[in-house]
């Protein structure tokens, strides 16, 4: 059975922490997220910003949680708006969670410099690049027939 939920509104500290106390997986986990995240460097093909990008099992051994209380965490913090979470290949061929903590996540339970460095890491991606060079014109041929 699927269950739909809708967002829990993190308005101020104390939804924060009402929402805290009836996620506690999900609170666990995002504070790992975090974590681990301060010191990551990983880049998502596709996404900007950094990124920590390990297996479920990591996530779930790291929270000391089980695979399945891990899946429903992530869910819920995907949900709530406190992650953003990807797939990708990471190390080779082998398929991970890429998972990067939002502005609100970081507004609650980050470091004053968190909120830096994803805005940095978005900045970097944002960044120009330069434009492309026209194509040459084609070149002229050395041995010109004159009519």
């Amino acid at each position: 059975m699927t269950r739909s939920r809708n967002p829990f509104p993190l308005d101020d500290v104390a939804a924060f922490r009402a929402w805290k106390g009836r996620n506690p997986n999900a609170e666990r986990l995002l504070f790992r997220v975090i974590f681990r995240w301060r010191v990551s460097n990983a880049h998502h093909r596709e996404l900007p910003g950094r990124w920590v990008a390990n297996p479920i099992d990591f996530w779930a051994d790291d929270a000391n949680l089980s695979r399945d209380q891990t899946k429903r965490a992530l869910r819920d913090l995907e949900v709530d708006g406190l992650v953003v979470r990807a797939r990708g290949w990471f190390a080779g061929s082998k398929v991970h969670t890429y998972l990067q903590p939002t502005p609100l996540a970081l507004k609650y339970m980050g470091k004053p410099n968190d909120i830096d460095r994803l805005e940095q890491s978005f900045a970097v991606f944002k960044k120009s690049k330069p434009a492309p060079t026209p194509a040459p014109t084609a070149a002229p041929t050395r041995h010109a027939v004159q009519p």
